[in-house]
């Protein structure tokens, strides 16, 4: 079993590395009973270096020009979908899942 998780950014530098060394933190428990995930960031034309530090920091970036957040996730999504997908864009204080 696979899962992606994608992260929708745009001009994200100050906050993109803590973020995603949360991220990583919390899918080790996946990765314990066996679960392969991957981590996607989805550029969403920023203008700092949030894809750079991304990238540093080990995730997959891909990148999305029209700065809408749909277009974003949808982007991260289709670059290599796991079996399942999480998108961190928060829903009421809660991830949505897609």
């Amino acid at each position: 079993m696979s899962i992606s998780v994608i992260v929708p950014a745009y001009n994200e530098a100050k906050l993109i590395e803590g973020t995603l060394a949360a991220i990583r933190e919390a899918t080790g428990v996946l990765a314990e009973r066996g679960w392969e995930t991957e981590l996607i960031v989805c550029d969403n034309n920023s203008t700092d270096a949030t894809a750079e530090l991304a990238a540093a920091a080990g995730a997959t970036v891909v990148f999305e020009p029209v700065n809408q957040i749909s277009r974003a996730r949808n982007r991260g999504r289709r670059s290599r979908p796991g079996t399942g997908c999480c998108s961190s864009t928060r829903t009421r204080g809660r991830l949505a899942n897609y």
